[in-house]
Parts: C-alpha cells; sequence; structure tokens
C-alpha cells in the first residue's frame, strides 16, 4: 500500500471516532464597584468609588478623548461607532461586514470588539474551527504513526481497508487506486521522524495560526463562502489534480485532498488550509505548512520571510504560517 493510500485509509478511519472533549471553568470574585452601561457602553449608573479606566466590556477609556481604545480603533460610545476606518475590506458573503465604522457587528448586546477589528463572537468562532482543524489532525497523525509502525501486519491494513469501505461514498473506491505514488524514501524523508515532528508542531503551528487576526477572518471569510472545504496538502512534488473528496467532515465542511502546486513547487511533507469553492483549485487559504527542503531563513542568512510568524525547524523540517493573499 502506498504512503497516500495509508494516508487517506487512516484519515477515512476517523469518521468513525473524533475527540469532542470540552472543559470550562469560572470563578466568582466579590465587586467594590459596578456599573451599567447601555447597548453600545454609554454609562447609565454606577456605585462605588474605586478609580478605574477600564469600564465598557472591559476596555481602556481615555478619559480626554472621551472614547474607548480598542487596540486597531478607537470607540465613540455616543454615537455607537469606531472613529475610524477598518482596514478589513469585509467579505460579499457577509454584507455587514461591508460596513467600515460598525462596532461589533452592530450587535452590541451579543457581540464585543476587542481588538477593532473583529467581532469577539467572530474571534471565537475562527479559533473553534482551528481548534476542531487541530483535534482532527492530531488524531490523523496518531493513527498513521500507528499504520507506519505495523505496516508490515497485513491484517491491521485490511481492517483499516475494511473501515474506508463502510464509510466511503460512491466512486471513491476508484479514487483509491489512482492516487499518484509518493516514496519518503525518494527525498531522504524518514516517515517515522517525519510523523513525529508533525505530531509535536501541528498543535502549536495551529495555535500561533488562531493568534493572527487576519489569519482568523480569512478562515472565517472561506468558512462562510458557498462551497468551502477544509484541505490537506499532501507531498510535494506530485501532480496537480482536482481537490479529492473524503468522507471526512470538520464543522460540518467536507476534508479534500490537495496534491500539487505552483510550477515546480517542491519540499512540502504536509500542510492544512481551506478552499472557497471545494471543487476548485484556487482560492486556496493555507493556514500552516511543514517543510522538508532546505531551510532558508536561519542564522546568518539575508532572507527574510513574509509569513505571519517566524518560521522553525524541527529537525530536518520546517513549519511555516503564511500571509494570507
Amino acid at each position: 500500500m502506498s504512503f497516500f493510500r495509508q494516508f487517506l485509509a487512516a484519515m477515512l478511519s476517523l469518521t468513525l471516532v473524533l475527540p469532542l472533549a470540552r472543559e470550562a471553568q469560572a470563578s466568582v470574585h466579590a465587586a467594590t464597584v459596578t456599573y451599567d452601561y447601555d447597548a453600545f457602553g454609554n454609562l447609565i449608573h454606577s456605585t462605588g468609588a474605586t478609580p478605574n479606566n477600564y469600564l465598557f466590556a472591559g476596555e481602556q477609556y481615555d478619559p480626554d478623548l472621551g472614547f474607548y481604545y480598542n487596540r486597531a480603533r478607537y470607540l465613540n460610545t455616543s454615537a455607537g461607532r469606531f472613529w475610524s476606518m477598518d482596514e478589513y475590506e469585509g467579505s460579499d458573503s457577509d454584507p455587514i461586514s461591508l460596513h467600515k465604522y460598525l462596532y461589533a457587528s452592530a450587535n452590541p448586546v451579543g457581540k464585543v470588539d476587542p481588538s477593532g477589528a473583529d467581532s469577539l463572537a467572530d474571534l471565537s468562532a475562527a479559533q473553534g474551527i482551528i481548534e476542531e482543524l487541530s483535534s482532527t489532525l492530531n488524531t490523523i497523525t496518531n493513527t498513521l504513526q500507528t499504520i507506519n509502525r505495523v505496516r508490515g501486519t497485513v491484517d491491521l491494513v485490511a481492517n483499516v481497508w475494511q473501515v474506508v469501505n463502510a464509510v466511503a461514498t460512491g466512486g471513491l473506491g476508484s479514487v483509491l487506486t489512482a492516487l499518484p505514488e509518493f516514496n519518503p524514501r525518494s527525498f531522504k524523508i524518514d516517515v517515522d521522524q517525519a510523523l513525529s515532528s508533525l505530531a509535536q508542531n501541528s498543535a502549536k503551528a495551529l495555535s500561533l495560526a488562531a493568534l493572527q487576526p487576519i489569519m482568523l477572518e480569512k478562515v472565517l471569510e472561506y468558512f462562510n463562502a458557498k462551497n468551502p472545504a477544509f484541505i490537506i496538502y499532501m507531498p510535494l512534488p506530485t501532480p496537480s489534480l482536482p481537490p479529492i473528496a473524503t468522507p471526512l467532515k470538520v464543522k460540518g465542511i467536507p476534508v479534500k485532498l490537495f496534491f500539487g502546486g505552483a510550477s515546480g513547487q517542491s519540499g512540502r511533507v504536509l500542510g492544512l488550509g481551506m478552499l472557497k469553492n471545494q471543487n476548485a483549485r484556487d482560492p486556496n487559504l493555507q493556514i500552516f505548512r511543514m517543510d522538508y527542503h532546505e531551510f532558508h531563513f536561519g542564522p546568518g542568512s539575508n532572507q527574510t520571510s513574509s509569513d505571519l510568524v517566524q518560521p522553525w525547524t524541527d529537525g530536518p523540517f520546517h513549519y511555516h504560517i503564511p500571509t494570507p493573499n
């Protein structure tokens, strides 16, 4: 069984069980001062005399300006609008995002906007998407490691294929036999080492991606498109193919395999991203990728990275969180 077929078999088997654990904690503290506001943050009533400039929605109030400092922009609660324009262009699929001055998508009761760029509900939604991606990728990696360790055990492979047959939809079986070949040894890739590195670094990569507002905006933009898909970027070099369907879904959105890249591109091991149209290769959003080619950004290098986060290495592999287009 080829590396790709093992990978797809492992991924398809995940449709039976995916981790869904969530925990929450809360603490209660006695209040020494209280505030009552209208929906947009105008003070109606307060009690107590403790000096405090962190008021509506926990944001810093500038008494000299009479505005709240929300990092990217100042908020004028009297008008219920930001003082300056949003740099984000907005999305046609989300018309309210096209308004340049709205606070919390004009829903201050249900949302807050701590960055001046996104509502907290939107940020939380995007971070939840990335969190589930991380959980899914972790399960994929663990399953792949198991298969790779016992790849000579025919029974286990047969059992995986039985799972594939049980969950695969019509026509997928013929796709399995037509996947591109990729022999990791031809590129001096140790599969055990690669999977171990991926297991140790994928959560870090996705956690860092979830801290980048521009990445969160793009994840939501793609997620809210008419026909989106998550994609797993497969190793390069491989030929460019239409996205290949799998039965796996994340947040109800299908997951597809993405082969190939730009002309002459190589050096990719794996990656995660999204498509706006699951039936087309472009546009695609790369959330993170793992490469095996020469690292160009080490000490003494005169090259600078345009990534959102400085690329980092782990043995012969390195990781990127690209700046979205």
